[in-house]
């Protein structure tokens, strides 16, 4: 069996946090991590790290294409916003105006030209 620094039996620790009702098995799990060396750091996954320039030039007409997709489904302003390839639009647009035009433009333009299609 598994043991750590400590010389307890992971796996027992284990089965014993799923017989635990849920509060109190998180109200243990906290106990444990807060020894050293109980639990492994595992790395934060909230936190993306931020493309680079080159990284957005390279994916401008994904968005751009994502964007047309979504003005095709009808989705709304507001919606379309809180999408990556808008933040991704807009971040490039801030870094490098002259050479990208801003994402509400762009959905101006994409926008009448999909309702033109029709």
């Amino acid at each position: 069996m598994a043991r750590d620094r400590l010389g307890v039996e992971l796996v027992r620790i284990r089965v014993w946090t799923a017989l635990l009702p849920r509060a109190h098995s998180l109200l243990f799990s906290v106990v444990l991590s807060s020894l050293p060396g109980f639990l492994p750091n595992f790395p934060s996954m909230t936190v993306a790290p931020k493309p680079t320039i080159g990284e957005l030039e390279a994916g401008y007409s994904g968005c751009c294409k994502a964007l047309r997709l979504l003005i095709r489904e009808g989705r709304s302003l507001e919606a379309i916003k809180r999408t990556v390839a808008w933040d991704r639009l807009s971040l490039l647009h801030s870094c490098l105006p002259t050479r990208y035009k801003a994402p509400d433009y762009l959905y101006a333009l994409l926008k009448r030209e999909v309702t033109e299609a029709v």
